[in-house]
């Protein structure tokens, strides 16, 4: 069952919600005088990584009533704009405004550049298994990759706008993709093909699988949350934020959606 809830804010600020108490875990002021925009947590919601406007990853632990900073680094030459851990090994995958994406140990130690995309690289994703890690670009585009021989294995073509988000069904599967061209696709990752897309009124900025069903969530930059169910291709429910949500997550237990936006 996740546990945290993590966010960050643009005075480099990071906040954990713990789910269950509900209440504030604890905060840590970073200190960089530089924006966060990059957030991850691995599989055993121990340890936190953040990237930020300046090119700077850190990686932090969660401790009792604490946050500890274990390593701040330069990891890209402009800004970071996508983190994603490994869930079997907690390898951590990077991307950002130099258009490249970064594998590094756990640890944050450089393992191997992995490769470019033709623009910026927004957003990342692990498969559950950690075989595959997916990556969405300012270009259109979702490279992915495979981990384990630092190779790209597929091209997948389609948005026509910045793909600002990723997931990856619960078997690995498929793949659910969000843009700024106002679509939600999603791939199968085995064939490499767009299998269904579905439309929005606004630029989506966030996605994901709801648990270990064929459901998903999509937010966008209105504040709307949408669901799909992609065994009917019919709504669901639709929620509403004042705020342009920059990420949503969905709670295990199938109940509760958590959303986090500009300036919220």
């Amino acid at each position: 069952m996740a546990r945290f809830f993590v966010y960050g804010d643009q005075n480099g600020l990071l906040t954990v919600w713990d789910v269950p108490a509900k209440r504030i875990r604890a905060t840590l002021n970073t200190s960089l005088s530089s924006s966060i925009v990059a957030l991850a947590i691995d599989a055993s919601e121990s340890r936190i990584a953040f990237g930020t406007l300046s090119g700077r990853i850190g990686i932090l632990r969660i401790l009792a009533d604490r946050l500890s900073i274990e390593k701040v680094f330069s990891a890209h030459y402009r800004s970071v704009h996508a983190l994603a851990f490994d869930p079997k090994d907690g390898r951590l995958a990077s991307g950002g405004a130099d258009r490249t994406v970064r594998l590094r140990t756990s640890g944050g130690e450089p393992l191997r550049i992995l490769g470019k995309h033709d623009d910026y690289v927004v957003s990342a994703a692990f498969s559950p298994d950690g075989s595959t890690l997916a990556t969405g670009g300012a270009d259109g585009a979702i490279r992915v990759w495979n981990p384990s021989s630092f190779q790209q294995t597929d091209l997948l073509s389609g948005h026509l706008g910045m793909v600002s988000s990723l997931g990856f069904s619960s078997d690995g599967n498929l793949i659910v993709s969000g843009s700024e061209d106002k679509t939600v696709r999603i791939w199968d990752r085995v064939i490499g093909k767009e299998i269904v897309r579905l439309r929005s009124n606004q630029a989506i900025t966030a996605v994901t699988f709801v648990g270990q069903t064929k459901k998903i969530l999509a937010g966008d930059d209105a504040g709307v949350s949408q669901s799909w169910d992609l065994s009917t291709r019919q709504e669901g429910y639709t929620l509403y934020d004042n705020f342009p949500i920059s990420s949503v997550a969905f709670h295990p237990d199938g109940n509760r959606i958590a959303s986090a936006g500009l300036g919220q």
